[in-house]
């Protein structure tokens, strides 16, 4: 097992529009979550990301960055 790690990729925010129910659900399972440790945030990225790529695949779009390096190296070293 190495010593490094790398760094993680930057983070940006970005706005949708759900249900005001569901924003008030998310509030509240955030709030338990925390309590017990948990990173709803992070798990709510990963499901984006998932999403991200299946949209992609349903597009038919390249799974390789424009550099040529598969998206995937691309999301957790930020390259370009």
């Amino acid at each position: 097992m190495g010593l490094l790690k790398r760094k993680e990729e930057k983070t940006a925010i970005i706005s949708i529009r759900v249900p005001a129910s569901l924003k008030v659900e998310l509030s509240e399972l955030r709030q338990v979550a925390d309590k017990n440790g948990f990173d709803v945030t992070a798990s709510l990225s990963e499901a984006v990301m998932g999403w991200a790529k299946k949209i992609r695949e349903e597009l038919g779009l390249s799974a390789k960055h424009a550099n040529g390096k598969p998206r995937e190296a691309f999301m957790q070293t930020g390259e370009r």
